[in-house]
């Protein structure tokens, strides 16, 4: 065992800044058996949190759709989608999924397959 400095982003800010950084080298993964401090592995992008949206309407009249995403630090990630506690998608590799939610508030919850969860208040307005 060595130590070694490196430099580490949370997984939003990763996501970006490896475009530009194709030299960014993440954590290696951890040894069997290792227990990993807890970090963070998983961040929504969009919504933010306790955002309030307005979906408009398509020029033929069907209501609008929201794109929705997250990030992990995984590439292999599994995610699971849910809003209020209603299971709506998984998604493996890019983590978008397209939702119409009702007007009100809701709650977006997005879990990996290891149990980390992140959370996001958001308020979809009414006409």
């Amino acid at each position: 065992m060595h130590i070694v400095s490196r430099f580490v982003l949370p997984p939003s800010q990763e996501f970006f800044y490896r475009k530009l950084h194709p030299e960014y080298v993440p954590l290696p993964p951890y040894l069997t058996g290792c227990i990993p401090p807890r970090e963070h592995v998983l961040d929504i992008m969009e919504p933010d949190n306790n955002t309030a949206i307005y979906i408009p309407k398509g020029i033929d009249g069907e209501q609008g759709m929201l794109i929705f995403e997250a990030v992990h630090r995984s590439p292999n990630a599994t995610l699971f989608w849910h809003i209020d506690n209603e299971y709506i998608t998984q998604t493996k590799g890019v983590h978008k999924i397209e939702v119409s939610p009702s007007v009100g508030k809701h709650i977006l919850t997005v879990e990996d397959e290891k149990g980390s969860i992140v959370k996001r208040r958001f308020k979809i307005l009414g006409k």
